[in-house]
């Protein structure tokens, strides 16, 4: 089994700004959209955000807002991961939290292969069986599947899932 990798610096600033996502969370199919606080449920568009809750974005493959670089990102990580050979899908997922005092999801494991990659603040990944990981813009972290994770925010932060299966 793949071991977690941290990659300080995989890229040298952010490609994901406040801007950008509060593009995304405004343009994005509303069914694509959730968010955690206290547990996860669907987006209410018709309320305030809230600095307690973390906005997720999915299903993002087929947005015609989303950049060219994340397509290349993807084609980097292909190209370097031979654990991702056999994957068939991917997407991206973008987490968004305006305070260190966002939700996040307990303590679970992915069934598929992920590297989260810190677009803006600083985030604290607990792998309780591998290390605890801090990461700052630009840093990559890879989940191989299966391995049990958690993400404390630090700060008001935006983070990119990039999740492969294989079926």
């Amino acid at each position: 089994m793949a071991k977690p990798l941290y990659i300080k610096n995989f890229i040298p600033n952010s490609i994901c700004s406040f801007e950008y996502f509060n593009k995304l969370l405004e343009n994005h199919p509303k069914e694509n959209i959730h968010i955690i606080d206290n547990k996860r449920k669907k987006y209410d568009f018709s309320g305030e955000t809230k600095n307690n809750q973390t906005y997720i974005i999915e299903d993002t493959v087929k947005s015609t807002m989303l950049k060219p670089i994340f397509f290349n990102i993807r084609d980097t990580l292909l190209n370097k991961f031979s654990e991702l050979k056999n994957c068939i899908r991917w997407d991206a997922h973008f987490y968004g939290g305006f305070s260190s005092k966002s939700s996040t999801f307990n303590l679970h494991e992915d069934s598929s292969y992920t590297f989260i990659l810190q677009c803006e603040g600083v985030c604290k990944w607990i792998l309780p069986e591998h290390h605890e990981k801090i990461l700052t813009t630009g840093d990559l972290l890879f989940l191989p599947k299966g391995v049990k994770h958690a993400c404390i925010p630090m700060s008001k932060r935006i983070s990119i899932s990039f999740a492969f299966w294989e079926k």
